[in-house]
């Protein structure tokens, strides 16, 4: 009698299935493969970045057309001419080495736009594509690129995180790289010279790097803090502590605003949400007594 229930229930199971992959497929709309995703929009059209130069757009969040061609070296519509663009990144990791031998690792990006970001041409706001290139589980450095246009390409500004750097000279190589470990070959060197960062010898663990410390430089993720100046005084975003900071700056009752507006960090959203007269009303200061800032 089990075994009877038991089969039955499989069966059940299996006529199911198809109808429930259907309605899913459907309900799901026109579907694309975007790993490691990050989603900003673009005036009515919703952007997907993600691993391996892959991207899609969107106008309603479920129906996405793919306008990227991942790790095409030439002609890449993100990063232009692939290897020439991201050398400096690719010096260090993430080109025809260790685990990415013969190939690539790019990985999960995320876009914002700055406004006052400061263009080779002078002028003023770009799109900054956040992302690493990688080598090993250690081994791997975040770096920048900038664009006008949010679908690309990008043109590669700088480096800024490394990780898997040793305290002696280490090499590895494949047909086409010899990369020395050592961190003079990063940015840190840089850094101990003008003085913002500190030689630490907890980075290294027996000459390698500490990675039961220090974490691998992967997965960017760049968000906007917003900061409330009251009477010229910088008021905390964290929401207790600004709605007792401002109500007693301006000795006015605050009404609580809603934790989706405290939590619209993204460019559009700011924007938008410093646009809405009625919610920064919401904060019982006039516009002498307090001015929203992004920074």
């Amino acid at each position: 009698m089990k075994i009877k229930k038991f089969m039955a229930a499989a069966l059940s199971a299996c006529l199911m299935l198809p109808a429930m992959t259907c309605l899913s497929t459907a309900a799901g709309g026109a579907r694309v493969s975007v790993h490691d995703p990050s989603i900003v929009k673009d005036k009515s059209t919703y952007y997907v970045f993600g691993s391996h130069i892959e991207a899609a757009k969107s106008s309603d969040l479920q129906n996405w057309k793919r306008f990227s061609n991942g790790y095409a070296t030439t002609n890449n519509v993100e990063f232009g001419n692939l290897s020439q663009n991201l050398k400096k990144a690719f010096d260090w990791a993430g080109e025809n080495l260790e685990d990415c031998v013969g190939g690539f690792a790019v990985w999960a990006p995320d876009v914002v736009w700055d406004a006052d970001y400061i263009n080779k041409d002078g002028s003023k706001g770009a799109y900054l594509m956040y992302f690493c290139t990688s080598s090993t589980y250690m081994r791997s450095v975040i770096a920048y690129a900038a664009s006008k246009n949010i679908e690309g390409p990008y043109t590669f500004v700088d480096t800024l995180i490394y990780s898997g750097f040793t305290n002696n000279d280490s090499y590895a190589t494949s047909n086409t790289k010899n990369v020395n470990r050592k961190y003079t070959s990063t940015n840190v060197d840089e850094l101990i010279a003008q003085g913002q960062v500190t030689f630490n010898n907890s980075w290294f663990n027996k000459n390698n790097f500490n990675n039961q410390l220090f974490p691998n430089a992967i997965d960017p993720t760049i968000y906007y803090d917003i900061c409330v100046t009251v009477r010229g005084r910088a008021v905390s975003l964290l929401w207790k502590s600004i709605l007792k900071q401002v109500s007693a700056s301006t000795r006015k009752q605050v009404r609580p605003l809603t934790e989706e507006w405290w939590t619209a960090i993204s460019v559009q959203r700011y924007q938008e949400a410093t646009a809405n007269q009625a919610k920064v009303r919401s904060l019982s200061i006039t516009p002498k007594q307090a001015t929203i800032i992004c920074g």
